[in-house]
């Protein structure tokens, strides 16, 4: 329950207020209970600890199924080689790492309740930012860090990997290489 809380007031979820009104009064022998009223859909939550000691909600990996691989955008990364042949003349280097990035996009609450579950309360909760476990996040989270960093600055290398970029730059860039932080 520890989890449900920390998840509401950190913006992640919220409690669905209508739906848990629309729901009070269905009890187990209910026929209808265990099922949502019509424009509501559930999701499956968990917490995965992380080595870091910090908890990953996952929210999301049973709308995987039903999501087209083929219709997903490839979200493509240069493998370690091409990395260093485009960082071998590079002096000046940065790496940002986003953190809890996903947690940062909202979903707009047009969509909330394709993104319901059941806390260990009883309650309803919707999701208020984007999914974590969705393979479709990856595309959502990878097209703002693009959109970021999509400046063209000659002689700086820049690559973005969802919520992580590489800034670099040779001697003598200096100037091209501090360019893209006028955006941050």
């Amino acid at each position: 329950m520890d989890d449900v809380r920390i998840g509401v007031e950190k913006g992640k979820f919220e409690l669905a207020v209508e739906l848990n009104r629309i729901t009070e009064h269905t009890y187990r022998g209910d026929a209808s209970f265990g099922r949502l009223p019509e424009g509501y859909h559930g999701v499956n939550s968990f917490y995965v600890l992380e080595t870091k000691g910090r908890r990953r909600l996952i929210t999301e990996p049973i709308l995987n199924g039903v999501v087209e691989k083929e219709s997903i955008p490839k979200v493509s990364y240069p493998s370690r080689l091409e990395k260093r042949q485009l960082l071998k003349h590079c002096r000046y280097m940065l790496q940002i790492d986003f953190n809890s990035y996903y947690d940062a996009i909202p979903l707009e609450d047009s969509v909330r309740n394709n993104f319901v579950f059941r806390g260990k309360d009883g309650q309803y909760y919707r999701l208020r930012t984007l999914p974590t476990g969705a393979r479709w996040s990856v595309c959502v989270g990878q097209a703002i860090t693009s959109t970021i960093v999509d400046i063209d600055v000659s002689q700086v290398v820049i690559l973005s990997l969802i919520d992580n970029i590489l800034i670099a730059a040779p001697q003598g860039s200096e100037g091209g290489f501090c360019l893209p932080f006028e955006a941050f």
